[in-house]
């Protein structure tokens, strides 16, 4: 039985939230969770910019080979795709190939407004940001709250591109009261 209060239990999950903004976010810290719970991490082929093309990286497994030389019955694994997809499973001390097997998934993308590659704007004396909807959210909830911004960056590190998660932890834009989902958001 758990000695962890469901209050305890529910700051943790709030915390979680709070630290996860975007899936890139989610994923990473999930991992995190999942290593602490003893989960091994499974590494399958990735991409990555270098020389100015997109290169395979054939790391430990690729998704398609068969894993069953390194899985073993009582493990915990996981692996990531993309920084923005995470699978986990345990695989039973008695299990045996062709027994049946239960699986859970979910999702991490949330409604959120992304900012467009090319979205500097001038108006109403403000520097603004374009966005688009991506989600189904309910946008008439955001006129009255200050926006951050937190995401995935691809930056050059000498002649490779590699991903960076931000999470701006102050307020940076305003959306305004006639907001759509075309309309620019004003920086601070």
């Amino acid at each position: 039985m758990s000695t962890t209060s469901a209050v305890e239990r529910a700051n943790e999950f709030v915390s979680f939230l709070n630290a996860s903004p975007t899936p890139f976010h989610a994923v990473k810290n999930a991992s995190a969770l999942l290593e602490k719970a003893g989960f091994k991490l499974i590494k399958v082929k990735e991409g990555v910019y270098h020389s100015g093309a997109w290169h395979s990286i054939l790391t430990n497994h690729q998704e398609r080979d068969s894993w069953s030389s390194s899985l073993k019955n009582g493990g915990k694994y996981y692996f990531t795709r993309n920084g923005s997809t995470l699978a986990a499973f345990a695989i039973g001390k008695q299990w045996k190939a062709g027994n049946p097997l239960a699986m859970i998934g979910t999702h991490t993308d949330s409604p959120v407004l992304r900012i467009k590659p090319i979205s500097k704007r001038k108006g109403e004396g403000f520097m603004q940001v374009g966005v688009e909807c991506y989600g189904g959210g309910l946008w008439h909830t955001w006129f009255d709250r200050d926006l951050s911004v937190a995401g995935r960056i691809m930056v050059k590190e000498g002649d490779k591109v590699v991903q960076k998660l931000v999470k701006v932890e102050r307020p940076m834009l305003r959306s305004k009261e006639t907001f759509s989902c075309q309309t620019p958001v004003a920086l601070s």
